[in-house]
Order: C-alpha cells, then structure tokens, then sequence
C-alpha cells in the first residue's frame, strides 16, 4: 500500500466516524457521547 492509498482510506474512515459519532448523538440527545 503506498501513501496515497493509505491518505485515501484514512479520509473515508474519518468520514465514516464523524457520522456513526453523529448518529449517536442523536440517539442521545447529543449529549457529546465520547467518554
């Protein structure tokens, strides 16, 4: 795997965590969730 690839998956699970954390803020009322 070289960087660019590497850059690539990294901005899809950034992606992909910014909306499951904003899905469970959601589901709590966005209370933070995180701790």
């Amino acid at each position: 795997m070289n960087i660019a690839a590497l850059r690539d998956e990294n901005e899809s699970l950034k992606a992909l965590l910014a909306q499951t954390q904003a899905a469970l803020s959601e589901q709590q009322g966005g209370g933070g969730g995180v701790g």
